[in-house]
C-alpha cells in the first residue's frame, strides 16, 4: 500500500525508432511529476483524468479484503480444531486469482495507463522530453513504486499458490 500511494520512482526515457537515445530521468518527488496520492485528482500530467488513478485503492481494498478472509479462514480452522482443507483451498485459490488480476492491473498504471506518453511528449512543448519535431521518438514511462507493488501482487499469488499446495499435502495429518 505505501509503494502504491507514495509512488515514489517516475521515470522517463527517450527512444528513437526503437533505440534509446537517453539515459532514465527520475525526477524527485517536488518535481511537476510526483504521482503520489494526495496528487491524484489534480496533478497537471494527469491532465483532469486522474480519477483513472483511484482504481488504485480499489485494488489495494480488494487484495486487503482477500488476505484477511484467508487469514479468518486460517483462524477458524485452528480455533475449531476441524479441518477445513476444501474450504480453505478455494478461498486461497481465489485469492490467488485476485492478486493475479491486481497485479496485472497494477502493472499497467506502472507502465503509463494511456496517455503519460502523449502528454510528456507535449510538456514545455517538447523541451523536456527532448522530441519535439523528432519523427520516430517516443517516451518510455515507469513509476517504479508501482511496478514493484504489482510485483508484490504476484508474488502474493505464488505465495497462495504455495498454501494451496502444503493445505492439500496436509489434509490428512
Amino acid at each position: 500500500m505505501i509503494l502504491i500511494l507514495t509512488a515514489p520512482g517516475a521515470c522517463f526515457s527517450r527512444y528513437l525508432n526503437g533505440q534509446s537515445i537517453s539515459r532514465e530521468i527520475c525526477p524527485g518527488q517536488n518535481s511537476i511529476f510526483p504521482m503520489n496520492a494526495d496528487r491524484w485528482s489534480n496533478a497537471l500530467h494527469f491532465q483532469g483524468r486522474g480519477q483513472n488513478v483511484y482504481g488504485q485503492v480499489a485494488l489495494i481494498c480488494i487484495t486487503l479484503a482477500f488476505g484477511l478472509i484467508t487469514v479468518g479462514v486460517s483462524c477458524v480452522t485452528l480455533a475449531t480444531e476441524q479441518i477445513l482443507t476444501y474450504a480453505q483451498i478455494l478461498i486461497s485459490g481465489i485469492s490467488m486469482i485476485a492478486f493475479l488480476v491486481s497485479g496485472g492491473v497494477e502493472t499497467w498504471y506502472a507502465t503509463g495507463y494511456d496517455h503519460m506518453e502523449f502528454f510528456i511528449q507535449a510538456v514545455g512543448n517538447g523541451v523536456f522530453s527532448g522530441c519535439a519535431g523528432i519523427p520516430g521518438c517516443q517516451i518510455q514511462f515507469v513509476v517504479k513504486g508501482w511496478a514493484v507493488a504489482a510485483a508484490f501482487y504476484f508474488l502474493g499469488a505464488v505465495l497462495y499458490i504455495i498454501d494451496m499446495a502444503l493445505i492439500f499435502i496436509s489434509r490428512e495429518k
